[in-house]
């Protein structure tokens, strides 16, 4: 999903005292500069997000979703859908490896809470309901660490948006693969 109107091209230049826009600058023009929207700066800015799942073996059988990239509003979906598929294959214990996860909105979040509740046998609250989702998560924020999803190695913008929302104490979170895969 690209949302074009969030993507601008800033162009400068002189305002000529004839009312026209010119890169070349000369005495007595005004310099200025205008925000155009820009569909294929839009193009680029395309938030991408890999998503790779691994397989390791612990005590119990253990999924790892490594997540790559900026996880947001375009692209949350895709995090739940990858956990549904590996809860699908017989999934029941998820290590969400956040190690090259630059970035995490609140839709993150949800995504984050979708996974938990996916491993508890619940149903996912509808994402298109927005708020709803929200308030499931304060509800279940105080309900202890999970037993089947664990964080590895969130980067500081990630970690910090857990510790603001309270969400580092729903997760039981680590810095080694090894240490996360030997929790369960």
């Amino acid at each position: 999903m690209v949302n074009l109107a969030l993507a601008f091209r800033v162009e400068c230049g002189v305002t000529h005292s004839d009312g026209t826009l010119s890169m070349n600058t000369e005495k007595g023009a005004r310099r200025v500069c205008e925000a155009r929207p820009d569909p294929i700066l839009a193009l680029v800015r395309q938030t991408i997000m890999n998503i790779s799942v691994t397989q390791a073996q612990g005590t119990v059988p253990v999924t790892v979703l490594s997540l790559d990239g900026d996880l947001d509003g375009a692209n949350y979906q895709e995090v739940i859908a990858a956990a549904k598929d590996v809860y699908a294959a017989g999934a029941r214990a998820i290590v969400i490896d956040m190690t090259n996860l630059r970035f995490m909105s609140s839709a993150g979040l949800v995504a984050l809470h979708s996974i938990v509740l996916l491993l508890r046998g619940e149903t996912p609250p509808d994402p298109e309901e927005g708020w709803s989702a929200f308030h499931a998560i304060s509800h279940d924020r105080d309900s202890g660490l999970q037993r089947h999803v664990k964080l590895l190695n969130p980067q500081p913008r990630v970690d910090l948006v857990l510790d603001r929302t309270g969400m580092k104490a729903f997760f039981e979170i680590h810095n080694s693969l090894e240490g996360a895969i030997a929790s369960f």
